[in-house]
């Protein structure tokens, strides 16, 4: 549900609210597409998704053969296994514009953004597969489940009314929390033996790091 509504909040954005530029940043921890919308004085309200994910694919074949006294021996083993990770990171920040030249305009940058991660396992061994089951696709998900804050300070350069480029150097703070519970018990029903468990984990951290990209904004 999470998933849905992040991508109907910038699908609705970009169709309904006036737009005034669409744009690309190149370089950074990864790359993403905004939409500058709306425009009150200085401030320029903005939404953004970037995207991380890779793959991999795994496949090995053994055979084995043993000769001993006449008598042959032999075994195989088929072993592949296959996985994605993908992460989207939708994002919702302002732009404030402190001084603007004819061609140049400079502002400020604050977003927030959150990381959707979509994680995917399987292995066959022998004609026998195994996957990732509910519970743990949840587990994971989880774990992957982080906050972020970026603020920075760019420049724009207009070739023209509907063009510019521009660069952005900043700092990316990444918010990480999480939690699992863990809790069992056994009664026999033939004697007074029982026992009970539980455990509750809870980490915390952050992660921060410098970032410089360059942008390319189509104006409208």
């Amino acid at each position: 549900m999470k998933k849905l509504m992040c991508f109907m909040l910038i699908a609705v954005t970009s169709i309904v609210f006036p737009q005034k530029s669409m744009g690309v940043r190149i370089g950074g921890p990864t790359q993403s597409y905004y939409l500058n919308v709306f425009k009150f004085g200085a401030i320029q309200p903005m939404v953004g998704m970037d995207y991380w994910g890779g793959s991999f694919n795994y496949e090995l074949d053994e055979k084995y053969t043993e000769t001993d006294y006449g008598e042959t021996y032999s075994s195989e083993d088929n072993l592949s296994a296959k996985g994605s990770l993908h992460l989207f990171m939708p994002r919702l920040g302002i732009k404030y514009y402190r001084s603007t030249t004819k061609n140049i305009k400079s502002y400020f940058l604050a977003e927030g953004f959150i990381v959707i991660p979509i994680v995917n396992f399987e292995s066959t061994s022998n004609g026998k597969k195994e996957e990732l089951d509910e519970d743990e696709k949840k587990q994971i998900q989880d774990a992957l489940d982080l906050i972020g804050l970026t603020f920075g300070f760019g420049n724009e350069y207009y070739f023209s009314d509907q063009f510019s480029i521009g660069a952005e150097f900043g700092l990316n703070v990444v918010l990480w929390n999480f939690s699992d519970e863990y809790s069992d018990e056994y009664h026999s029903n033939y004697s007074d033996y029982s026992w009970e468990e539980s455990s509750k984990l809870e980490v915390k951290a952050g992660l921060g790091g410098g970032f410089a990209r360059m942008t390319i904004n189509f104006h409208y």
